[in-house]
């Protein structure tokens, strides 16, 4: 279910694609969940006030493929996220 699951420092990356430099990012444990059957739940547990820090979740669609793409900016709720979803 969770996809991708990394850290990262939030420096820039150099993008060839468009010749150019992203901005700085603030640091952030990310992952991707690519189950529909699970979207309403997962919503629901990040608006239930369990993680203590910042967060965000945004749904995408990749060609009839949807996902949640996921950013935890704290630790403690990052392993919090791993142990309730992994």
């Amino acid at each position: 279910m969770i996809q991708a699951w990394r850290y990262d420092d939030g420096e820039p990356v150099y993008m060839e694609a468009i010749s150019s430099w992203t901005e700085r990012q603030r640091p952030c444990w990310r992952c991707q969940v690519r189950s529909i059957y699970y979207g309403a739940e997962i919503e629901n547990w990040f608006k239930s006030g369990v993680l203590s820090g910042d967060y965000d979740f945004v749904m995408r669609f990749n060609s009839g493929n949807p996902y949640i793409d996921i950013k935890i900016y704290e630790e403690k709720d990052a392993v919090a996220f791993l142990l309730r979803w992994a």
